[in-house]
């Protein structure tokens, strides 16, 4: 088994662990107490916090940019809460981000609708995952 790879604008802080042969690179993050190990390859704009486990390519899904901020979202497989959603300040399960976003943006259907979409879209991602 190959060494871990941290590319050169890639961050992992905190308490957070890359090892095994997973990769993590372009400006991805891994904070907090999350991994990143066995075959997965972290990239572009991911975040991967809280009690992340990713091990796999599938075990995360980063969709945008968003139409307001521009901004990436990231979604992964957490040891505590099952599915973590990363959204610039925001990091929870995927209703807490659905209920955020309607309250954030009432007053903007588009973005509100997309980030109902984004949501519909990592659940969906999950469950699948979970039948194979």
């Amino acid at each position: 088994m190959s060494a871990p790879y941290i590319g050169p604008d890639a961050r992992v802080f905190d308490s957070a662990r890359v090892f095994d042969s997973a990769q993590v690179s372009g400006s991805a993050w891994v904070s907090d107490s999350a991994w990143v190990f066995g075959s997965a390859w972290v990239y572009g704009l991911a975040v991967i916090s809280g009690d992340g486990r990713v091990s796999k390519p599938g075990d995360y899904l980063t969709l945008g940019p968003s139409l307001v901020s521009q901004r990436f979202i990231t979604a992964h497989r957490d040891e505590k809460i099952g599915v973590r959603v990363n959204a610039g300040c925001f990091s929870g399960t995927i209703d807490e981000f659905k209920a955020a976003a309607k309250k954030t943006h009432a007053d903007n259907p588009r973005q509100r609708a997309q980030y109902e979409l984004f949501a519909l879209m990592f659940r969906s991602h999950f469950d699948l995952l979970e039948g194979a």
